[in-house]
């Protein structure tokens, strides 16, 4: 059984194979895009480990959304392969925050959960995906993430 909202419905997230063979066989939606909730992650960098909120995201999310990084770039597809997804794209008070406004963070490397990510892109200041607003869609109660990796299919 689902959990259940706020509203009293159950939520079932689809398997990620499922959304694979959804987005594969469809014909019907101009993009489709599939991300796993919040997740907490452990962050070394620099001298200052610290605990920070992220989330796995399908390479079609940002487009779907309509959104660009203010530097560098989104996933690719190759990206949501397993190996292939030691990237990570950082909010814009990340990116502040933890690399000072560095005005070439692209390329530099950060440490999660005992893995490095290579910084491929900042996004703009004030986007929030998922929360924020404490939010998705007035069901899903998720904290507003610090950063974005692939979703490995």
């Amino acid at each position: 059984m689902g959990a259940k909202s706020k509203q009293g419905y159950e939520q079932n997230p689809p398997a990620a194979g499922n959304f694979v063979d959804w987005r594969d066989q469809n014909h019907v939606f101009a993009q489709m895009a599939i991300y796993a909730p919040s997740k907490r992650f452990n962050l070394a960098l620099g001298d200052q480990p610290d605990r920070i909120t992220g989330a796995a995201v399908s390479s079609s999310l940002f487009e779907l959304l309509g959104i660009s990084p203010v530097q560098g770039r989104v996933f690719t597809a190759e990206e949501e392969q397993p190996g292939r997804d030691q990237v990570v794209l950082v909010s814009y008070n990340f990116w502040k925050r933890r690399l000072a406004a560095d005005t070439n963070p692209l390329g530099q490397t950060i440490t999660l959960d005992s893995k490095s990510y290579t910084i491929v892109g900042v996004m703009p200041q004030g986007f929030q995906f998922p929360g924020g607003s404490g939010t998705v869609l007035g069901t899903f109660t998720a904290a507003a993430a610090d950063l974005w990796v692939p979703l490995a299919l």
